[in-house]
């Protein structure tokens, strides 16, 4: 099933990957590449302004957010 607003597939039944390619340094690529990456203590400013802009997204991990409030964390 695709979901078109987010823009991947979905399945209830599980799935084996035909092939598994190694990509390396996933940071290092996107640096090179010119992607911006960002670390953020709290996904939740971020979130809101998305929803307030009125356009279509999926976070699809926002469930592993932290809760509302709690804004502070250690890098390790």
């Amino acid at each position: 099933m695709r979901l078109a607003e987010a823009g991947y597939w979905v399945t209830r039944e599980p799935v084996s990957p035909v092939s598994v390619t190694p990509v390396g340094d996933l940071i290092s690529c996107h640096a090179e590449t010119g992607i911006e990456l960002r670390i953020v203590p709290n996904l939740w400013p971020l979130i809101d302004a998305i929803v307030a802009s009125g356009l279509e997204y999926s976070i699809i991990r926002k469930a592993n957010a932290r809760p509302r409030g709690v804004a502070k964390y250690l890098l390790e």
